[in-house]
């Protein structure tokens, strides 16, 4: 089950405060300035060959089982952030295969 919703604010996609961002080692560091940021992302990207804040997470401790019973049928809540929308899917497990990138 998916559903799509528009972006939340002219500058946010989703209510961003709402979600505890702890884990996602990709966002900028309340005590780090946007220059050592931007080097420690890199370097994470370059060491790791993951993406430090790809815009698909697992939501734990989700409270969304969009009329589902999640914890019986043992789905998990996937988030995904565009640019303008994000998409939220229950599901047991979620991949993805790139396409490569959409020519002009």
């Amino acid at each position: 089950m998916g559903e799509a919703h528009p972006q939340y604010s002219d500058r946010e996609v989703i209510q961003e405060s709402e979600y505890d961002w702890s884990c996602v080692s990709g966002y900028l560091q309340s005590d780090e300035t946007v220059e050592n940021y931007l080097k420690r992302f890199q370097q994470e990207w370059d060491k790791t060959k993951i993406c430090p804040n790809p815009g698909v997470y697992v939501i734990e401790n989700s409270d969304w089982d969009g009329g589902l019973d999640r914890e019986r049928f043992d789905l998990k809540h996937f988030l995904i952030l565009g640019d303008f929308c994000f998409i939220e899917i229950l599901a047991k497990n979620c991949t993805w295969v790139s396409e490569g990138n959409i020519a002009a």
